[in-house]
């Protein structure tokens, strides 16, 4: 399973047009929770979107990721022209 996250929670609201940040981290908190708990052979991967608007949020990103447990952070740039 693969979620895709363009901004960290400063960013979100302005770019995804709903402040929805908190809710979508914690969905992925219980899909975490529910694997481990069956022992599901399911991955969890984030994908940081990273734009001119966000770029620096790159390692508080993966940082995040690392502590809601996800088997892999992927970065993936966009054309910024």
């Amino acid at each position: 399973m693969c979620v895709k996250i363009w901004v960290l929670n400063t960013l979100h609201k302005l770019l995804q047009g709903a402040d929805l940040f908190n809710r979508v981290i914690e969905n992925i908190r219980e899909l975490v929770s529910f694997r481990n708990k069956q022992k599901s052979w399911f991955k969890i991967e984030i994908i940081f979107v990273v734009n001119k608007m966000n770029i620096h949020q790159t390692k508080q990103a993966e940082a995040m990721a690392k502590k809601l447990g996800v088997d892999s952070f992927v970065l993936s740039y966009r054309d910024w022209e």
